[in-house]
């Protein structure tokens, strides 16, 4: 079926091409064309114009890890229909994935063996993402990768404080952090969201920090499955 239709389409290519050759009256008739057969094209035509959303888009972050639940923010704005800038900030705990919190009987409080330090982190970073066959899929479902670098702010106070005393007690630190991932992005007439899974590497440096008693965090990073909801 398709071998006929390709021979039909090109019998009227070659008939209009003839037209167009003759020689004569100016008045040359036009060939007819059958209704019948309509022919799309599957991707776009040469000299098709892209279209381009220049302006910021903005995310509120959902992010589960090992470290637990996290929340965050981040804006993209396209350059063309293949790059795009991207920056984020998110909001997280840290802490070493065997740490696991127990119930004292005698104290009526919550506690985990070992712990020192509090540790949180704040992410920071801007980067380039790249959409992945922006010809051939719609703009609907344009899958990405994508890669971040920034500076990292961590911040420990002790743990046997009290949780807004500890504050007075608080260090803070900067270290590098680097991201790379892969996601898709979904419009729709509603909200467009995304989904994306990244690692994140940001090396604390000498001996690391302490969360857990002799059990340092060296590298503040790790696996993040991530939802980006636009506002």
């Amino acid at each position: 079926m398709i071998d006929k239709l390709l021979l039909v389409f090109l019998l009227i290519f070659n008939s209009s091409i003839l037209f167009s050759q003759s020689k004569g009256d100016d008045s040359s008739p036009s060939p007819t064309v059958d209704s019948v057969f309509i022919f799309t094209p599957v991707r776009p035509l040469l000299g098709d114009t892209v279209v381009v959303n220049s302006e910021l888009i903005n995310f509120l972050e959902l992010t589960l890890s090992d470290n637990g639940y996290s929340i965050g923010y981040y804006a993209t704005k396209e350059l063309n229909s293949v790059f795009s800038m991207t920056g984020s900030i998110f909001f997280s705990g840290a802490r070493n994935t065997d740490e696991l919190e127990f119930y004292d009987p005698f104290t009526g409080q919550f506690f985990i063996p070992g712990k020192i330090n509090r540790l949180f982190m704040l992410p920071m970073t801007i980067g380039l993402r790249t959409y992945l066959f922006p010809a051939e899929l719609s703009k609907e479902f344009k899958p990405f990768v994508q890669a971040n670098g920034g500076m990292n702010v961590i911040l420990s106070n002790p743990y046997q404080l009290g949780f807004f005393e500890a504050w007075e007690e608080a260090n803070i630190y900067f270290r590098p952090v680097m991201t790379i991932g892969v996601g898709a992005s979904f419009s729709n007439r509603i909200r467009p969201l995304e989904i994306s899974l990244r690692y994140q590497y940001s090396p604390f440096g000498g001996e690391g920090l302490e969360s857990i008693l002799r059990n340092p965090i060296k590298n503040f990073g790790g696996l993040y499955i991530s939802l980006g909801i636009s506002l």
